[in-house]
């Protein structure tokens, strides 16, 4: 597992939780950004497994 100082990991995501944070400014804009997450995670979830699959089936296990 990689060990990981808190402090730098924080340094590393606040800013991008405030600019993230400031991007909607209206309920429709936030509402836009909540489907942009949800797909962004549903495409991560359908890549992933599919690329240890591959990567299982080149192994061969």
């Amino acid at each position: 597992m990689i060990k990981l100082d808190k402090k730098k990991v924080l340094y590393i995501v606040s800013p991008i939780i405030f600019l993230v944070s400031m991007m909607p400014q209206n309920i429709v804009q936030l509402a836009a950004l909540g489907m942009l997450v949800s797909l962004l995670g549903l495409v991560t979830a359908m890549i992933i497994p599919g690329i240890l699959l591959l990567i299982a089936k080149i192994r061969g296990v």
